[in-house]
């Protein structure tokens, strides 16, 4: 009768992409060593969860096969000990059979855990909407990182220090961005391979996101990021132009209504329902025209016969904007002698 044992990891970690190699040593049905070899000895490593995504192949499970099971490569001391090896190229859970005659022997077959190697960037990857469809200005855009080692084994522990940088491409009037422009997203480890980087872009425009681990680029890293204006924020949104102060009896008044985010930034296009209400001292309603640019801005016309103080209630979708409603001092218009008067006693004649 013989009796196998195998030997205990060294540190009790296996990597992947480290060759493994299993130390058998065979022994008499009284436990003593064996001093020759020539045994039955068969040692077979099938993986039963393994942490890379399904769509990896299971080719590159084990160095060599095609497969998820191998044979250990065997080799006979001639002296009752044996070793058996191979690489496992992808972390998870495996189980290891050793047999002798088709018997199981020692404690087989035994549970194994393969860790991921050492992280390696350029195998790290990232995901989140913004990178596909873009982001919103004043509202937080997140990136999910899976940290992975040099074979796209996803590792499972934290730790790696990985920096995130949001930076306009062009500043607005064409000027190139500069280090003050950068914004550093915050960075939370979820102490299982997996971080997420949060920042808030400002305004809107085309940005660019660097995701680094040591200074090294990810995998896809620069991305391209387009960040655009959030809804229509009222408390934002402005009236201009110097028909909105002061106007001129029978000459045409012009201003105009600014579209704004809760950021600051021109909404990008139009089709609000923004409505002015001028009203004469005497409350009157005067027609103001009020023209939809598309782009974000509208242009508004009065025409107003009688000077006077006037009010301009302004709103969007029935919400008085910032400063409304609006003074507005209608002055007299040109001099026109068809409507001048003249008034005294010398107008009745001589005497």
């Amino acid at each position: 009768m013989i009796a196998l044992t195998t030997s205990k990891i060294p540190d009790g970690v296996v990597r992947c992409a480290v060759p493994l190699v299993l130390f058998i040593q065979s022994k008499d049905n009284q436990g003593n060593k064996r001093d020759k070899g020539g045994d039955s000895i068969v040692v077979k490593m099938v993986a039963t969860d393994i942490a890379r995504s399904s769509s990896s192949s299971s080719a590159n499970i084990f160095k060599g096969s095609n497969s998820g099971s191998v044979d250990l490569s065997l080799r006979d001391y001639g002296d009752g000990s044996y070793s058996a090896s191979t690489t496992p190229m992808v972390c998870g859970h495996y189980n290891v059979a050793v047999t002798c005659k088709n018997d199981y022997v020692g404690k087989a077959p035994f549970d194994l855990e393969i860790e991921p190697g050492v992280i390696e960037a350029t195998q790290c990857e990232a995901s989140g909407s913004c990178l596909d469809s873009g982001c919103v200005s004043g509202q937080s855009c997140t990136v999910t990182i899976a940290a992975k080692d040099a074979y796209g084994n996803r590792r499972t522990r934290g730790g790696d220090t990985f920096v995130a940088v949001l930076a306009p491409r062009i500043k607005s009037g064409g000027v190139a961005a500069s280090d003050a422009d950068k914004i550093y997203a915050q960075m939370v480890d979820n102490n299982d391979g997996s971080y997420v980087a949060s920042v808030v872009p400002p305004i809107m425009g085309d940005y660019i996101l660097t995701v680094t681990l040591k200074t090294v680029n990810i995998m896809g890293s620069p991305f391209n990021i387009k960040v655009e204006s959030g809804p229509t924020d009222i408390s934002r949104c402005e009236a201009s132009g110097t028909g909105l102060s002061v106007g001129h009896a029978g000459q045409d008044g012009t201003f105009s209504v600014v579209l704004k985010d809760n950021m600051g930034n021109r909404r990008p296009r139009g089709g609000e329902r923004v409505e002015v209400n001028l009203q004469s001292p005497k409350g009157e309603v005067v027609h103001v025209t009020v023209t939809d640019n598309r782009d974000g801005s509208y242009s508004c016309k009065y025409n107003i016969t009688q000077s006077g103080k006037y009010h301009a209630r302004i709103t969007i979708e029935d919400q008085p904007i910032l400063g409304s409603p609006f003074p507005l001092m209608v002055e007299g218009g040109p001099v026109h002698a068809a409507h001048c008067e003249a008034h005294g006693e010398g107008l009745g004649g001589a005497r």
